[in-house]
């Protein structure tokens, strides 16, 4: 696959600004937006995803750093408020080919202590939660990846053990429609990772990648992890290492079938530039300019992994001006757009 990135940085306004500026000869358009009714509970550490073409926000903390132990959808123009069977405070989701969506692990306790164990499985066609059991580990800020096979790559880990793991779900055979689900433990791994990266790669692996240590540090690792198999030297790595995404869904990355994605990478200086990934090998792409760096009168934070719209052969990367910190009134979101890429047969 050949692949120019053509770049275009569009800023939504939290405060009144007119006008098209230009950072790094990216030009700045002004994107206006409708803002949604808030939720019944103010969160964060939760999980966003659409299930059943719903938009769904899953977990997390509210007031006082407490777990909430809580889901919510948006229909008819409101969020509807559900109970979840365990809480997920920054656990892991993954829609599932099956339309199902597995929720799992997140902090035992209040103040982001701990991890745990406990999974459920939530159906979109009937907006109900059932738990089933527990994964090998107990896990906070993991990540997960549904294979061709309809098995789940689980990785990463917060101030724990981190480790490779399956979970499956078998149908069942009886016709009660009790499906049996399990998890199993895979590889150990070289190095712990918090929310890692987590590619398919066309022989049924899978490829861990991530710049984040389960203490919180800041990984200069040059390889990468694999399901099966030993780790891979990246030569990219040696520059260049994944961007820190504290929650993330891989599988909106993939750009062709033949288990290609794109991934956000950051150099020693702060400089953000797309990533190739395509089995073991990850190369920067040609962009039409450099990733703006500079938003309005602020430093662009970029803060999620790129989400692919196939069906446009467009790409987008979302961030925040550093006003949001300390002058909300001055601060935008960020949406790098409009990343063209063209795709070719191998």
């Amino acid at each position: 696959m050949k692949a120019t990135l053509r770049l275009l940085l569009v800023c939504t306004m939290l405060s009144i600004t007119s006008g098209v500026e230009a950072a790094d000869t990216c030009a700045i358009k002004k994107l206006e937006t409708t803002q949604l009714p808030d939720m019944n509970i103010p969160r964060a550490g939760h999980q966003l995803f659409y299930a059943g073409d719903e938009l769904m926000v899953a977990g997390g903390h509210t007031d006082g750093f407490v777990p909430t132990p809580t889901a919510e959808y948006f229909s008819d123009g409101k969020w509807h408020l559900m109970q979840t069977t365990y809480p997920h405070d920054f656990g892991l989701s993954v829609v599932l080919h099956s339309g199902k969506v597995l929720l799992a692990g997140g902090c035992e306790q209040s103040l982001g202590i701990g991890q745990t164990y406990t999974a459920e499985l939530y159906d979109p066609l009937t907006h109900t939660f059932r738990g089933f059991g527990n994964m090998c580990l107990k896990r906070t800020l993991a990540s997960a990846l549904e294979l061709d096979s309809g098995k789940v790559v689980i990785a990463g880990n917060w101030y724990h053990d981190d480790g490779i793991e399956l979970f499956r779900e078998d149908q069942s055979i009886s016709g009660d429609n009790i499906n049996k689900q399990s998890f199993t433990y895979i590889n150990d791994v070289v190095t712990d990772r918090s929310v890692p990266y987590i590619f398919h790669t066309a022989d049924n692996d899978a490829l861990i990648v991530g710049s984040n240590s389960s203490r919180g540090d800041t990984l200069r690792c040059t390889f990468a992890e694999r399901m099966n198999g030993d780790t891979v030297h990246i030569p990219l790595f040696e520059t260049w290492h994944p961007l820190i995404v504290v929650s993330h869904h891989d599988e909106t990355s993939l750009i062709s079938d033949d288990h290609t994605y794109l991934m956000a990478v950051q150099d020693s200086t702060g400089q953000i530039a797309i990533a190739r990934v395509c089995g073991t090998d990850i190369s920067l792409l040609t962009t039409s300019s450099a990733v703006p760096m500079k938003g309005i009168d602020e430093q662009i934070e970029y803060y999620s992994n790129i989400i692919v719209d196939r069906q446009a052969s467009r790409a987008y990367l979302l961030g925040m001006g550093t006003n949001m910190r300390t002058a909300l009134e001055k601060a935008h979101l960020y949406i790098l757009g409009d990343l063209l890429f063209v795709q070719q047969k191998r």
